[in-house]
């Protein structure tokens, strides 16, 4: 009997207040700061754990299960390296195992290879959409984000 394999959910959606389940949220500045977790996006935590590497860097592992407030250099720090691995995914019209593709299941890791081509799109739009997200919370002088774990 064959295992089914979930879609990959690469929607990024605008919320306002805290969300529950398996997933990912973004809030401007801290918890303290933001009570409400109000102007925050929630991405799914499958599709979170392709770039999670990116806001994580120099945390242990298991980053994503808590709360990391993250100050504004290294918010820009994670732009630029969502904006490098977006221009990596853009550039490939196919990719295997060896691939620079972490995603925190493999059965989902092995989904997004074998169905690369219907994956990039919504992938780089996720990309792009949270990079938009982290660029406004810059400009707006907000004093960092703090990533809602699972």
């Amino acid at each position: 009997m064959s295992k089914k394999i979930r879609n990959i959910n690469f929607r990024v959606k605008k919320n306002d207040g805290l969300c529950a389940g398996l997933c990912m949220q973004i809030i401007p500045s801290s918890i303290e700061n933001n009570r409400n977790y109000l102007n925050s996006i929630v991405i799914d935590e499958t599709a979170f754990s392709l770039i999670e590497r990116y806001f994580f860097e120099g945390e242990d592992k298991w980053a994503h299960w808590r709360d990391i407030y993250l100050d504004p250099k290294k918010v820009e720090a994670i732009i630029g390296r969502l904006e490098a691995y977006r221009m990596y995914l853009d550039s490939k019209t196919v990719i295997n195992e060896n691939d620079d593709i972490h995603l925190i299941f493999n059965e989902s890791k092995l989904n997004f290879i074998e169905n690369f081509e219907s994956y990039k799109n919504d992938a780089i739009e996720m990309i792009d959409q949270i990079v938009n997200f982290l660029k406004n919370i810059l400009a707006n002088k907000v004093d960092g984000i703090t990533v809602i774990g699972v």
